[in-house]
């Protein structure tokens, strides 16, 4: 994957005004698109995004306070392949502390397997092959 990282390059993105018009073209509507990319050969596309809103509660102990902004890490996943194209999204992933107890957290996503790295749609579409 690092390498495939290395070989991408900006695409001009003149007809795309809103992020949101971006995500919602490739079905992701929790996601705010910042950027597409695609690699040398023209055989992989990636949309680097980060989520719309931030999480409502924590977690761990249910409070709805505001939380603190941790870090900020990147999380690469495949998704369902897109005109004809390998289809990865990197998001942008914060963590968060929680102002009540402490407890640090990872936004969760509707759309995203915890414990993979794919899109829960490329998970069905992979099982219905």
């Amino acid at each position: 994957m690092g390498n495939l990282l290395l070989a991408w390059s900006e695409l001009q993105l003149n007809h795309f005004v809103r992020g949101d018009v971006v995500a919602n073209s490739i079905g992701l509507p929790e996601f705010n698109i910042l950027a597409v990319y695609e690699d040398a050969d023209g055989r992989s596309i990636m949309y680097e995004g980060e989520v719309t809103k931030p999480p409502k509660a924590c977690p761990k102990c249910g409070c709805v306070a505001p939380h603190y902004k941790h870090t900020v890490d990147e999380r690469i996943v495949q998704d369902i392949s897109a005109r004809g194209k390998l289809t990865y999204l990197k998001i942008r992933s914060r963590r968060y502390k929680c102002k009540d107890r402490g407890a640090t957290f990872q936004e969760e996503y509707d759309c995203i397997d915890d414990k993979e790295r794919l899109t829960m749609r490329f998970r069905v579409h992979i099982q219905a092959q």
